[in-house]
């Protein structure tokens, strides 16, 4: 990454801590005093909020895609991510709109949630973008040193099924009065690529 970039993105993100100070001093003052009469700093923290997004997005533009194929990037949201956690934005291909995520737990997961989590935008399902992201991550998921993950999903969530199933996954036990969830395993080997539709 060019010099000229590093430098844009160092203040963004100096920029970016302001607005996060400025957004917790306005939760402190109305924590104390209570909502009301400050409608303003409810206004204004909204703001603060769209904000972080785009400056989010415009580091995300600058730093480029994480992974992509012809269809989807995938961006790693590190502000998000730690050394458990990864948080990653799906885009449609050289675009910033933001379709769906990936959240991939490396560590301490809950087995409810599993270690993988998924959504796409309601206009967007049906494409494959979710079983395309997974497997853009299965080869980092394999580098942390994961050999099978875990996810889950509701019983009657049936495209989320299909993914799963397309991604690798076998059932490991059904939904109960315990979880609500369907839990599936998913023994991860290395593939060449994504197969087209």
């Amino acid at each position: 990454m060019s010099i000229e970039k590093n430098e844009k993105i160092k203040n963004i993100k100096l920029y970016m801590e302001q607005l996060i100070a400025e957004r917790k001093e306005i939760l402190r003052k109305i924590k104390i005093t209570g909502i009301e009469g400050y409608y303003q700093d409810v206004n204004r923290l909204n703001e603060i909020s769209q904000t972080l997004e785009e400056l989010n997005t415009a580091i995300l533009s600058l730093e480029g895609p994480t992974s992509s194929n012809q269809e989807i990037d995938l961006y790693l949201n590190k502000e998000e991510s730690n050394d458990e956690v990864e948080y990653y934005h799906i885009t449609p291909h050289d675009s910033f709109e933001k379709i769906g995520y990936v959240r991939v737990t490396l560590k301490n997961f809950n087995p409810k949630l599993g270690n993988i989590g998924y959504g796409i935008e309601e206009e967007y399902r049906g494409n494959h973008y979710a079983l395309q992201a997974l497997e853009l991550l299965r080869k980092s998921i394999l580098n942390h040193g994961l050999n099978s993950v875990i996810i889950t999903t509701y019983p009657n969530n049936y495209a989320s099924i299909r993914t799963i199933e397309q991604f690798g996954g076998s059932i490991v036990s059904e939904a109960n009065q315990d979880c609500e969830y369907n839990t599936y395993e998913v023994v991860l080997e290395e593939k060449e690529q994504y197969p087209r539709r």
